[in-house]
């Protein structure tokens, strides 16, 4: 983020591309030591996201897996303005974090500021836009490793006790394109690396939002010039109607779900970052010279910049997640099994003096399924009737794929199913041309047996495989959308 003087803009005295004088000593401790205590606020946030308590030095350091990951990210956007800005002639500040231990990430990011107008729309959009592109080529390598190494795992019935991340567009591709889609009440639980990844997403977001001196606003004003003042207030003043919007929706999620009024009106908070961030933006804008962006001394923008600054808002929206973080409502309460037999039966006895002969009749007694019968061991599969995949395979792929890093199974995970399906093991994880989708397999598939071998874990269906290394038929029986089928490969030897 980046801000002009204190008191307003400043006449500057310096050309374009002439650098000025390097930062005051002074200064460099001040942005050092901020940036010092900001890291040792992250790491203390990283540790607490492993459930670790920080007593010392040791158990402080276990948070920086996320700590590290953030503060490159941080670091990289905040140095972007600063190394473009120096390149450009402008008297730019170095970054100034903000150290923040009982916030979700640590810190609240950090500022710089620019001492003096930058003259020209051309140099204006290369110091606001240089920020966020040089976060994100950061920020994506270190969430695309985090969603790859984080398993995908079975929700809990109650979920109240989780934080979900906001989705924006990218941030979905993403996990579709690396985890593929996930099984019905299956979620990514994300490592502190991937989480820091999509921090940096998010603080790319804000800082894209085009109002005022952030980031966005600096490329808006390139792009638009005057103009960009009524669109920049509209914009602003259009953030509660979002968070008002976002938390309706949520709210109408939870009362299709079943939710009473009551308890599904509390997602009403979903959005309330939003109207959280209108209020930061309106002191940010008290103390930088009102919410108009300082003007420049030209009028004019380069074809190629201006192409630039309509992709740079238009990743905004790309960018852009309705809800940051919610926390979802606690599991509706259902009646017991019991309870349901009893809610049934009638309530009110016939009168002594209503008995007839039938009624005196002693009838035998009718048994109620006990709540504790169904602790016994889940029944077997039936068997599938239908072949849903039948192809053919040469023995040469098939030795491909298991020389291949992760053998057959490649980038498939799994978890273990009981209940209505009968035991054995889910996939996911599945990406198109996989060795697994090569042999028929699909996300979300519970697999029972492999050439008559029972697959319970993954280790017995490694196992499955490395038997099969001189069959001639693969045969196997999932549980498909509820579905029992087969999938049939058969080997072909050159």
């Amino acid at each position: 983020m980046s801000a002009e003087g204190e008191h307003g803009p400043v006449p500057a005295s310096h050309d374009d591309d002439a650098p000025t004088e390097g930062p005051q000593p002074a200064r460099v401790g001040l942005v050092l030591t901020l940036g010092g205590v900001t890291l040792v606020s992250m790491l203390y946030a990283g540790a607490g996201m492993h459930g670790v308590e920080v007593v010392d030095v040791g158990t402080l350091l276990a948070g920086w897996d996320f700590a590290i990951p953030l503060m490159a990210i941080l670091l990289c956007h905040e140095l972007g303005h600063y190394v473009v800005g120096r390149i450009r002639g402008v008297d730019i500040s170095l970054p100034y974090f903000i150290p923040m231990p009982v916030a979700l990430l640590g810190t609240m990011g950090a500022v710089i500021s620019m001492r003096g107008r930058i003259k020209t729309r051309d140099a204006l959009f290369d110091v606001g836009a240089a920020g966020p592109y040089a976060g994100l080529v950061i920020a994506l390598p270190v969430l695309i490793y985090g969603i790859t190494t984080s398993p995908v795992t079975p929700l809990s019935e109650d979920v109240s006790s989780y934080i979900f991340e906001g989705h924006s567009l990218l941030y979905a591709g993403l996990l579709y394109a690396i985890k593929g889609p996930f099984p019905e009440g299956y979620d990514i639980s994300l490592s502190a690396t991937a989480f820091a990844g999509w921090a940096g997403l998010l603080v790319t977001m804000m800082n894209l939002l085009p109002v005022g001196q952030l980031d966005g606003g600096h490329v808006g004003y390139a792009l638009l010039g005057e103009g960009h003042h009524r669109f920049a207030k509209a914009v602003h003043y259009a953030l509660p109607v979002v968070a008002l919007i976002t938390g309706l929706y949520y709210v109408g999620i939870a009362r299709q779900a079943g939710y009473p009024w009551e308890i599904a009106i509390e997602e009403i908070g979903a959005g309330v970052y939003w109207l959280v961030w209108f209020g930061v933006l309106h002191v940010i804008a008290r103390f930088s010279g009102g919410p108009q962006h300082p003007p420049t001394d030209d009028n004019t923008l380069s074809p190629g910049r201006r192409a630039a600054a309509w992709a740079t808002l238009a990743l905004f929206v790309l960018l852009f997640m309705p809800s940051w973080i919610r926390t979802p409502l606690p599991p509706l309460e259902t009646p017991s099994e019991t309870e349901a037999v009893v809610a049934e039966a009638p309530t009110a006895m016939p009168s002594s003096t209503a008995l007839d002969d039938e009624a005196m009749t002693e009838r035998p007694a009718t048994s109620v399924p006990s709540t504790t019968a169904a602790a016994g061991p889940a029944e077997p599969a039936p068997r599938a009737e239908t072949l849903a995949f039948e192809r053919e395979v040469s023995a040469s792929d098939l030795d491909t794929w298991r020389a291949a890093p992760g053998g057959i199974l490649g980038t498939t995970e799994m978890a273990p199913s009981s209940g209505e399906e009968g035991g054995g093991l889910r996939l996911f994880g599945i990406r198109r041309s996989d060795p697994m989708d090569e042999l028929g397999f699909q996300n979300g598939d519970i697999v029972h047996t492999l050439n008559e071998m029972s697959v319970s874990d993954e280790e017995s269906l490694r196992g499955a495989f490395e038997q099969l290394r001189v069959t001639d038929t693969y045969h196997a029986e999932v549980i498909r959308r509820g579905v029992p089928e087969t999938l049939l490969v058969h080997v072909r030897n050159e």
